[in-house]
């Protein structure tokens, strides 16, 4: 084995370094009082109940689009109060330009970037890493989400809480009422980090309360400022929540075809399901959720893509189970080297039961224990597995976290002499650290990991080094990737085995006095591969790209990019990936020079119709290849949507490989006829795997966080001139959310 100290020990000292320097916590000069209602308050976006006018004052608001270096010219002013049940927020929002106000659709977890927007961010935890965003626009739509990782906010996340407003010419006033159980803090600290920004694109300009930088996450809790509380936040412990649901519904699948007879479709196979989810509030910090055979029919279908790549594709988690605290368990490693994927459950087999206990103790402290168990599938002699996730994170300096993981599968009706491939189990423990300055510019993920299993082997390791640095118009990067031979995440996402991976990064950006640019600059990225996880002996992949992009103020955008590929395959491989045995491969051990030139326009967000799209063209492996594609947006303010996503591949390589078209459509409909009655249509046609996919959805929410849905799926399959069906199914499904 290799001596790789080289790597780790300037690594280290590089931590240690960043952290020292960076360790001092800043301070600011924006705080607010709040203090108990003195009156009730009626939910009607009118900011007259006496609590309202002896309440503090949040204004004052700072630009941080397209410039900060004043007040915002669109003002707000905030103010917050509370009762025992519920926070709430109330909050004035003025505009300048006459017109409509930018809302694209009544769903709920609206789009932030092309709607008007006012939103809360809370950190109970006073550790400006973790907390809550509640967010609305001129409709009243609800947005919510969690913010881990000091800004990153995932709007998965649904909770039960409330909003109205009331909209004039010159400006739109809100009220919110935020239940404490949906809370997660510390009900003994009476300090949190508090941040109000909003989105007024009228005017294409975002601002927040306490200044945030250009150049900087608006959502970034590092330029929070204070909410002091005149006493302790009502405790939220000893409460819980059921989630019932029923859901019924019929299938039919495409059976193997009999003697000469075609293949037909299956008799309608009719399914029912009764199951249950829990919310056990065990203290104001600490939640368990709880599921009993869970099911998922009314998650939408992925987003079909063309595959040109050699390797597993990434897919987010939809399901709902999975996604309340998720970063505590799936943020661990990068992209492409995570030791836990969510996906991977039920993936073969349907799931059982699961349980979740996550939330902070205290300001230092966040933990979490998954345990999920499916059932064993006698067709395809699957065993059943129990998957057991415990995760911790304890925040370090001024915002660094260090973070451990233990990932354990295990079949539970493991036979001995299964010959399927089976383990009869898989563990991986891993150490992360995750630093984050105080003033945001430092940041960096540090992580050895380790896979354990019947089959290992010496090097079962996995290990990365991300460090970057950020300010107003620079910023660079650094990160290297080491996964051994016999590394095995079975319950994670693993891209490439045996490899050492070096991806340096850097852009400048410049801020012109223009009318009409916002922001532009170079990019330059280097991406390599070789095939020994301690060293640069064999290059197996290099991708060198030169880029520039620019930023117009009316929120449109473009950029240029070349990439010069080099690529050492280590597998017959088809570069058009048709799957055929009659086409010729380009041979293992052969090596691929070869240049790519790209371009890409987004037009202005703010107009009811909207285009992003992109080119590229050049050399590919032995031949050419032209890719084009992108989506039209319609916007039928503020009822519908119409998209339509395509994308063409245009492949041409030398007499006996494949050439190929490959046209991707995806037409989608998006109806909301109230904030509470949804339809959406959702057509793929893919050409690379001959498929034609239909999913309809039909969406009542009667209740707040309550739905009734009716689900359609329609699936064919391409042969010559005929389409044969595939698949299809009806499932209707109906969920409560009751508080007790």
């Amino acid at each position: 084995m290799r001596d790789y100290s080289r790597w780790i020990a300037p690594l280290f000292v590089t931590i240690s370094w960043a952290s020292t320097a960076i360790a001092q916590q800043s301070t600011t000069s924006h705080q607010l009082t709040i203090q108990a209602a003195s009156s009730d308050i009626i939910l009607d976006g009118q900011l007259d109940e006496s609590a309202w006018q002896e309440t503090a004052v949040a204004s004052h608001f700072w630009q941080n689009f397209p410039a900060a270096d004043g007040p915002a010219n669109g003002q707000t002013e905030v103010k917050v109060t509370y009762d025992e049940e519920f926070l709430y927020v109330g909050a004035i929002c003025r505009s300048q330009q006459e017109g409509d106000y930018v809302v694209t659709s009544l769903r709920r977890d609206f789009s932030w970037n092309s709607n008007d927007v006012f939103c809360i961010l809370i950190d109970p935890y006073n550790d400006r890493n973790n907390g809550f965003m509640f967010g609305t626009n001129p409709w009243g739509v609800q947005r919510e989400g969690l913010i881990a990782n000091g800004s990153n906010i995932s709007t998965d996340w649904d909770n039960k809480w409330f909003v109205e407003v009331s909209r004039e010419e010159d400006q739109w006033v809100l009220e919110m009422a935020i239940p404490f159980r949906t809370l997660r803090y510390n009900a003994d600290n009476k300090e949190w980090n508090i941040q109000f920004n909003r989105n007024d694109l009228k005017i294409n300009e975002r601002s927040a309360w306490a200044p945030v930088p250009l150049g900087y996450n608006l959502n970034s809790l590092a330029f929070a400022g204070k909410l002091l509380w005149d006493k302790n936040p009502p405790k939220g412990d000893g409460k819980f929540t059921l989630i019932p649901f029923v859901s019924g519904g019929g299938v039919q699948r495409l059976e193997p075809p009999v003697g000469n007879e075609p293949p037909q479709l299956s008799p309608i196979d009719y399914t029912g399901k009764i199951g249950l989810d829990a919310k056990v509030a065990v203290s104001s910090a600490l939640n368990l959720d709880l599921t009993l055979n869970p099911d998922f029919s009314q998650v939408e279908v992925d987003q079909q893509v063309t595959n040109l790549d050699r390797f597993e594709l990434f897919f987010p988690e939809r399901r709902q189970f999975f996604l309340e605290n998720s970063d505590l368990f799936s943020s661990f490693g990068f992209s492409n080297i995570r030791p836990f994927y969510s996906r991977r459950i039920g993936l073969d087999a349907p799931v059982l039961s699961g349980a979740r206990l996550s939330g902070k103790p205290n300001q230092k402290w966040r933990v979490g224990l998954l345990n999920v168990q499916t059932r064993k599938v006698e067709q395809n002699n699957t065993p059943a597995r129990n998957y057991t996730v415990g995760a911790f994170q304890r925040q370090v300096f001024a915002r660094s976290v260090i973070s451990g993981i233990v990932v354990n599968q295990q079949a539970t009706s493991f036979l001995p002499n299964d010959t399927l491939g089976y383990r009869p189990y898989n563990r991986v423990v891993g150490l992360d650290y995750n630093l984050r300055s105080a003033d945001d510019r430092w940041s960096g993920i540090f992580f050895y990991h380790r896979s354990f299993d019947s089959e290992t082997q010496g090097q079962s390791f996995a290990h990365a080094a991300y460090l970057g640095y950020n300010t107003k118009n620079l910023f660079l990067a650094w990160n290297h990737e080491m996964v051994g031979d016999d590394y095995t995440a079975e319950t994670g996402f693993v891209r490439r085995n045996g490899v050492l991976r070096l991806e340096p990064f850097a852009r400048y950006s410049f801020f012109p006095d223009s009318k009409i640019i916002q922001r532009h600059g170079p990019r330059l990225r280097l991406d390599l591969y070789t095939d020994n996880p301690y060293g640069v002996d064999t290059v197996l992949d290099r991708n060198i790209s030169l880029s520039y992009s620019l930023d117009f103020l009316n929120t449109s955008s473009a950029s240029l990019e070349t990439v010069r590929y080099y690529t050492l395959l280590f597998a017959d491989f088809d570069p058009a990936r048709t799957g055929s045995d009659t086409v010729k491969l380009l041979e293992a051990g052969t090596a691929h020079t070869y240049q790519r030139y790209s371009a890409s326009l987004d037009t202005d967000q703010r107009r009811w119709w909207n285009l992003g799209g992109s080119v590229s063209w050049g050399e590919y492996f032995n031949g050419h290849r032209l890719e084009a594609g992108g989506t039209l947006n319609m916007r039928f303010q503020p009822y519908g949507n119409f998209s339509l996503r395509a994308n063409y591949n245009r492949i041409r390589l030398p007499q006996g490989y494949a050439s190929v078209d490959y046209w991707l459509i995806a037409p989608r409909l998006d109806i909301t006829f109230t904030d509470a009655l949804f339809w959406t249509t959702f057509v793929q046609y893919n050409a690379q795997n001959q498929q034609l996919g239909l999913n309809t959805r039909f969406q009542w929410r009667f209740a707040p966080v309550s739905d009734f849905f009716i689900v359609y799926t329609d699936n064919y399959l391409e042969e010559g001139q005929n389409w044969t069906p595939n698949s299809r199914g009806l499932i209707m499904k109906l969920t409560y959310w009751l508080n007790i």
